[in-house]
């Protein structure tokens, strides 16, 4: 059960270019179970390799909790990249009694993508290479993909880019990206990310938002259930999640199911 004395306000530096989403998901899990609004600031890496981009926290996985009634806002976010780091991203999360079941089907093609292309103290025309070049893969699915950019220019030593693009349908959002690099070509960091997400496009499922949402479905009151795929990283936390929670995932065809513990926070009656 959590414990009250988690401070209200925290602040945690990483320190380095360290994940501040990978970070974050470790905590968001309990926060809407403690008794009182909880704001906490990171700072380290916000875009960054072997983690999930800040934007799809933004624009993936937040959404999603939101439909089970996970009550959180995401500000400040200022942009931390290897080896610097540097960035900063603040949540606020407000209690709740309890995570509604969520239900999430194949998802089906959409015609609006949107996506961000940004850059940091870098050359302005960086982010529109990126841009065009993942406008031009994409429009070949028959989407011309509405892209917005984002250019930040300060003094300090932090530098790079990337690309994030997402889509939304009646049960869900999918995105994918991908991350600029020294020596990597503007070019080819935009191919790279629509390539990234068109494979989720047009498989139907986005396999990284069943990993992160997991342990949310085994909490939540009811029977919760994804389309997607088995993945090594999947499987690992079902088998911890069982271990916690005392309770079975299943799959049928590709629908991973679950029947939720309903799990309560103590200080709401």
């Amino acid at each position: 059960t959590p414990k009250n004395e988690f401070k209200r306000r925290a602040t945690i530096n990483i320190g380095t270019a360290g994940s501040i989403t990978l970070l974050l998901q470790s905590l968001m899990i309990f926060l809407p179970f403690l008794e009182n609004k909880t704001t906490i600031s990171v700072h380290g890496g916000t875009n960054v390799q072997w983690s999930p981009q800040i934007d799809y926290l933004r624009e993936v996985t937040i959404p999603t909790l939101e439909r089970m009634g996970y009550k959180i806002v995401i500000n400040n976010v200022l942009r931390g990249y290897y080896p610097e780091g540097g960035g900063n991203v603040e949540i606020e999360v407000n209690p709740i009694k309890k995570l509604k079941a969520i239900q999430i089907d194949k998802f089906e093609k959409s015609s609006k993508i949107e996506g961000i292309s940004y850059s940091t103290n870098l050359p302005e025309n960086v982010t529109e290479r990126q841009k065009k070049s993942a406008r031009g893969v994409v429009f070949k699915e028959g989407v011309t993909p509405s892209i917005k950019v984002q250019v930040e220019k300060d003094s300090s030593q932090r530098i790079g880019s990337g690309i994030f693009l997402y889509s939304k349908y009646k049960t869900a959002v999918i995105g994918d990206g991908a991350l600029g690099a020294k020596g990597k070509r503007a070019e080819e960091v935009g191919e790279e990310g629509a390539k990234n997400f068109l494979e989720k496009y047009k498989e139907g499922f986005d396999c990284h938002l069943s990993d992160q949402i997991a342990p949310y479905m085994a909490l939540a009151e009811g029977k919760s259930y994804i389309y997607t795929k088995s993945t090594s990283h999947l499987e690992t936390n079902i088998s911890i999640l069982e271990k916690f929670c005392d309770n079975k995932f299943s799959w049928k065809d590709n629908l991973l199911e679950v029947d939720g513990i309903g799990f309560e926070n103590i200080y709401i009656d």
